[in-house]
């Protein structure tokens, strides 16, 4: 947290009508950058095949398994040019008659350039490697149909 401080806040609130659900997104930014947003349905709940460590099972449950990627995977470029602005976008996507509407939640997060902070090259007993330009700034999760509030830290 001292490292990367958190420079972001997100809302959003998602609706499905027949297939078609709609996330509207509010992103709060407190520094001028050009952030990535990705937004991504999720569905828990999925039973099926798993081999774990040689073991298999049939019945296995699955959480989190990524459905649609309603922005491009690498995140949707947002540029924000002042400070404490908030930028809104909507997103729209098709869902299948193979998921389950009350097992879908839709995940989002916001990458931040490393910039003047630099990348944290090690912990006493964790190392890292380069993962790109970027570190994840935020992120929010909410279930199909409901909203996730503004929390500012």
């Amino acid at each position: 947290a001292d490292s990367y401080p958190v420079t972001t806040g997100i809302a959003c609130s998602s609706t499905l009508s027949g297939n078609t659900i709609n996330v509207d997104l509010d992103l709060y930014v407190k520094e001028a950058d050009t952030y990535r947003v990705t937004v991504l349905l999720l569905e828990d709940n999925i039973t099926g095949y798993q081999n774990d460590g040689g073991r298999s099972d049939n019945n296995y449950v699955h959480n989190d398994v990524a459905r649609l990627a309603m922005s491009s995977l690498s995140g949707d470029p947002v540029t924000i040019s002042e400070d404490c602005q908030v930028w809104s976008k909507r997103y729209t996507g098709t869902v299948r008659s193979a998921w389950n509407p009350e097992n879908l939640k839709v995940l989002v997060y916001v990458e931040k350039p490393y910039g003047e902070q630099g990348k944290t090259k090690g912990v006493s007993s964790a190392k890292y490697g380069n993962y790109g330009d970027t570190y994840i700034d935020n992120c929010r999760a909410v279930k199909l149909g409901e909203t996730a509030a503004l929390e500012l830290r």
